[in-house]
């Protein structure tokens, strides 16, 4: 990697693209989020303060939320039904809707014309139907 970390601990390095932003290019692995992360050292010399414990990102940290309204909320998204104006979900839109409504957010970085908006849309109607005093705000 273009990177190295101050100390020997346990990294993983990010292949970097020609104007990616350096402090982009290392995340640090770490398993006990107790121990502090340690300063991140870029490719051009500067060192980069590394980040809390509790701010770092390790996918076993971010798990699909199993609670009660789980069940309910996909039942509300109603993926097989088609839509009011007659239009049925491609596979790719009901999986990212699936996706977004058991890890309760979304952050859709689709490609144009492939359905953010109507995914979105029906992510928000199965919130809507599950929690009805629920505010949707659309950004």
């Amino acid at each position: 990697g273009i990177t190295k970390p101050l100390s020997q601990q346990s990294t993983t390095s990010v292949p970097v693209r020609p104007g990616m932003n350096s402090s982009r290019q290392q995340i640090q692995n770490t398993n006990n989020l107790n121990q502090p992360t340690n300063p991140i050292q870029t490719a051009t010399g500067s060192t980069l303060p590394a980040l809390p414990p509790e701010l770092v990102y390790t996918s076993d940290r971010i798990q699909p939320v199993a609670d009660e309204h789980r069940q309910s909320l996909v039942k509300h998204a109603a993926l097989s039904s088609p839509l009011l104006n007659g239009w049925s979900l491609f596979s790719h839109q009901k999986k990212a809707i699936l996706r977004g409504l058991l890890m309760r957010r979304i952050i859709l970085a689709l490609d144009m014309g492939l359905g953010k908006t109507l995914i979105g849309c029906v992510w928000a109607k199965a919130f809507k139907r599950t929690f009805p005093a629920l505010k949707v705000f659309v950004i």
